[in-house]
């Protein structure tokens, strides 16, 4: 019986040493943060607001969706979340905030409320702004993701300032140089999400 016994305990260890590298799970942490814009009279969010989407005024609201996925397959504890925002805007959300907890495989998304600041922060030029969120957790696993947009009608001289801006009208050979300026932008936009997203 004993013999038994030991032969069992034997094959059961056996089989346990056999299979437990195959159950072992490999740790993955990844957070994926995804900002979507868009103005309070349209209804699809957009990655970025062109020129030809909406040009916001003084004192204009749009609305900015933080989206934070957390793809890895372990629980991803005090997430801080900091925006940086152009000088042009302001915002209802705190500059940064924690979240406690975002599960593995889970979402946290939070829509914010961005305000365009009064005539003599805005350029009276077509201008293009951009705004930044990063969340980081607290074992450092980092994403970020920026999104475009464009003021103008401010009474800001742009001649004071190095901001880059595009012409609303001249000659032709201005609004192409102004349309090769926006399309150089575009896609270093749009590299950049790549890069950062990895696809």
């Amino acid at each position: 019986m004993k013999k038994l016994f030991f032969a069992f305990i034997i094959l059961v260890s056996s089989f346990s040493f056999l299979v437990s590298p195959v159950l072992a799970e490999d740790e993955v942490r990844k957070l994926m943060l995804d900002l979507k814009v868009k103005g309070f009279s349209q209804t699809v969010w957009q990655d970025n607001l062109s020129s030809s989407n909406i040009i916001f005024a003084p004192g204009d609201k749009f609305q900015v969706q933080v989206k934070i996925r957390n793809e890895g397959n372990r629980n991803q504890t005090q997430v801080k979340v900091r925006q940086t925002l152009p000088s042009t805007v302001t915002s209802d959300s705190p500059v940064e905030f924690t979240i406690p907890q975002i599960s593995a495989g889970q979402d946290y998304v939070k829509d914010i409320t961005v305000t365009v600041k009064n005539k003599t922060d805005v350029y009276k030029a077509l201008t293009n702004n951009s705004l930044r969120f990063t969340a980081k957790s607290e074992v450092g696993t980092e994403s970020s993701d920026f999104a475009a947009f464009y003021t103008s009608n401010g009474t800001k001289d742009i001649a004071k300032s190095n901001t880059p801006v595009l012409p609303k009208t001249g000659a032709a050979s201005t609004l192409i140089f102004g349309s090769a300026i926006a399309a150089v932008l575009a896609i270093a936009g749009l590299k950049l999400r790549q890069a950062v997203r990895g696809y």
